[in-house]
């Protein structure tokens, strides 16, 4: 059998603070599963080589 669409009218009720939510919450899953000594760094280690960190820590893909 076929399956017919049909229009449906919605409204989204959005709020500004839901724009990162998606990543709050996957930095608290990342915390809670231990991964986050994995990856973290200082502030100084980050001024010194800049994004070169994110490919040390294989972040983007990089050899980690």
């Amino acid at each position: 059998g076929s399956v017919k669409s049909c229009e449906l009218e919605v409204q989204v009720i959005t709020h500004k603070k839901q724009d990162n939510t998606p990543w709050f919450r996957g930095s608290i899953c990342w915390v809670k599963h231990g991964e986050f000594g994995r990856y973290r760094h200082t502030e100084d280690e980050y001024d010194e080589i800049e994004l070169s960190i994110v490919r040390r820590f294989g972040l983007l893909g990089g050899p980690g």
